[in-house]
């Protein structure tokens, strides 16, 4: 009994083992990070379409916007996204309101659907125009309603349908977006970093284990075979990591029970997609504050 366990426990049999070790608990930290992936995924905000010059932020259906306008929402939105409130601003035009409902309804359904705005904070506002009805309204997240109270909204919509008045919608938009950065630049919104931004998020934590697991893997992997005779320096050099990687007999041994293929799914990998620059909306809640207004 005594032989057999000093054999369980000798170098051979660590040497035999250390690599299932290191698939294993990748394998464990796969099966712990995935259900995280997917509360993200069914929680994030739906993605909005992608205007050429505005990106997520404008939606010019009733065409009345400018390229420069759009530039200048998109310009606003990433000084509002640096600042201490992380806000986002999302402009939407129309003819008309969409299957004659109400402004209000409209709008409160756009700021739902995308959420705009620091998911922690709900700093999102949405401004919805309806060209033939003759209305707007700015749709205003819970953690600005005491930067933009309903009453500070009125005001700041009320000077741009001073320019619808007049048939300059673009003109009018340019001023509700110049003064929402105004309003929540002057309230303590300056560009800063919060707390929580200093602290690595989750995801991140949990990418950096992967990486640390991995590069030990591959460190011993390399010494293994330098140990053994197989490679020398120069050779893993010459043949580089993936060619050493990719010998089996390297990888494992012909009793160990875990494979690459049974762990990482036949070589299914995560991708990431093309976010036009990065631009994606945060998260953020509403709950009914604003204002809506008619010319």
């Amino acid at each position: 009994m005594n032989d057999g366990r000093a054999a369980a426990f000798s170098p051979g049999f660590a040497r035999r083992s250390l690599p299932s070790l290191f698939l294993g608990a990748l394998a464990v930290l796969f099966i712990v990070i995935l259900p995280f992936f997917s509360v993200t995924a069914a929680a994030a905000p739906a993605d909005a379409p992608r205007d050429p010059v505005g990106s997520i932020y404008v939606q010019d259906d009733a065409h009345v916007l400018s390229d420069s306008t759009k530039r200048l929402i998109r310009d606003v939105n990433k000084k509002l996204e640096a600042s201490d409130y992380k806000a986002q601003l999302m402009v939407v035009t129309a003819d008309s309101v969409p299957s004659g409902g109400s402004i209000e309804s409209w709008t409160i359904s756009l700021a739902e659907k995308y959420r705009p705005g620091e998911g922690k904070k709900d700093t999102g506002l949405v401004y919805a125009l309806a060209v033939k009805d003759h209305k707007d309204r700015l749709e205003v997240g819970y953690g600005l309603e005491d930067v933009i109270p309903d009453a500070t909204a009125e005001q700041i919509i009320s000077q741009g349908e001073q320019q619808y008045g007049k048939g300059n919608y673009d003109a009018g938009v340019r001023e509700v977006v110049t003064s929402v950065g105004r309003k929540i630049a002057g309230n303590g919104g300056g560009v800063g970093h919060t707390d929580d931004e200093s602290q690595p998020s989750f995801l991140n934590q949990v990418l950096i284990l992967a990486i640390i697991l991995i590069g030990g893997l591959v460190w011993f992997k390399i010494t293994r075979s330098v140990r053994r005779g197989r490679h020398g320096g120069a050779d893993l050099l010459l043949l580089g990591i993936p060619q050493l990687l990719s010998r089996r007999d390297d990888f494992l041994d012909d009793d160990d029970s875990f494979t690459g293929e049974s762990v990482l799914g036949g070589g299914d990998s995560f991708r990431g997609g093309d976010s036009f620059g990065g631009d994606s909306f945060g998260g953020g809640d509403f709950g009914g504050g604003g204002a809506s207004g008619s010319w």
